[in-house]
């Protein structure tokens, strides 16, 4: 799109298109995909990690093809008609289907807002102390305040630059010592129910096998002949 602008902009002034540098070309798209990793979804990966470890690894094989198709088609629409998700289901669905949507997107974003701010004021009691309940309070009148009264395009670029807290994930493997047998083969965890029962279940099915398996009989020499002996 920016591409065919410019263009359109130097056929119009009789001279060759030029190509915007690539931190230029990037904007909206690279901050949208770095708020996607919130608060609440780093803090849920942490508890998820911790309780269980690698176990659930090897869901992401089929967990990051649906993301990323998700992501495509959204992007896709959103380009080819100009409109979000809710403006399309309007022009070619029923309402009563639009309100429903809108309504499970309204308590979604509800629960989303309020998982970030309680992780962010979490985060910020460890590091300073304090009381949550009034970072919570700060967090939303600051996000609050920058949504209402400062135009996105002034403050876009910060947040451009603020995407480079994500290599702080690069960092942190430099940083811990990772098991990477163990992390790059995906297994699967049973719970602690299942493992007792699997314990207790294998002596006796050992015994069961050992009561089907014929008995054959043993023989004892003494000399030169064999005497069989009843097992």
């Amino acid at each position: 799109m920016i591409e065919e602008k410019l263009a359109a902009v130097s056929v119009a002034a009789g001279r060759p298109a030029t190509r915007l540098p690539l931190l230029k070309q990037l904007g909206p798209g690279l901050i949208a995909g770095a708020a996607d990793d919130d608060p609440s979804g780093i803090a849920t990966y942490s508890q998820a990690g911790a309780q269980f470890g690698y176990g659930m690894l090897w869901s992401v094989l089929f967990t990051l093809p649906l993301m990323i198709g998700i992501q495509i088609v959204s992007a896709r629409i959103g380009r080819v008609t100009g409109h979000g998700l809710a403006a399309n289901i309007r022009q070619h669905y029923p309402r009563s289907l639009l309100y429903a949507v809108i309504s499970l997107l309204l308590v979604a974003n509800t629960i989303n807002i309020a998982a970030d701010l309680g992780a962010m004021a979490a985060a910020l009691q460890l590091l300073v102390g304090g009381s949550t309940r009034l970072y919570i309070v700060a967090f939303a009148l600051v996000s609050l305040g920058l949504q209402v009264f400062i135009p996105f395009p002034r403050y876009a670029p910060f947040l451009k630059w603020l995407t480079l807290a994500l290599f702080a994930y690069v960092a942190t493997v430099f940083v811990v010592r990772v098991p990477w047998l163990e992390a790059g083969l995906p297994r699967i965890s049973f719970s602690g129910r299942l493992r007792r029962k699997w314990r207790s279940s294998a002596p006796l099915k050992a015994k069961s096998r050992c009561a089907r398996r014929p008995s054959r009989p043993r023989r004892t020499f003494t000399g030169s002949r064999s005497i069989p002996t009843s097992g």
